[in-house]
């Protein structure tokens, strides 16, 4: 059961996340790298059968930084 649950929520986390659809780009790249960080962290998790909310919340971090380095980087070599 507890897996059923943390697939819904990491499912509707990512859903949730990608119906943003007025942000810039940096916004969609922070916003994308969360989502894909959060389904990551909580797979993850699941497959060496750890706490799936760590990895959920842990992936979303992570990700989000991600996304935001690679915005930044993006805009340095554009100009």
């Amino acid at each position: 059961m507890k897996r059923i649950i943390c697939w819904v929520l990491a499912l509707t986390t990512f859903i949730s996340i990608s119906a943003c659809s007025n942000l810039s780009n940096a916004d969609q790249r922070v916003l994308s790298g969360a989502g894909i960080g959060a389904a990551a962290g909580t797979v993850g998790a699941l497959i060496v059968q750890g706490n799936p909310i760590i990895g959920l919340v842990g992936g979303t971090a992570i990700g989000a930084a991600t996304g935001y380095m690679v915005d930044k980087q993006s805009s340095k070599s554009s100009k």
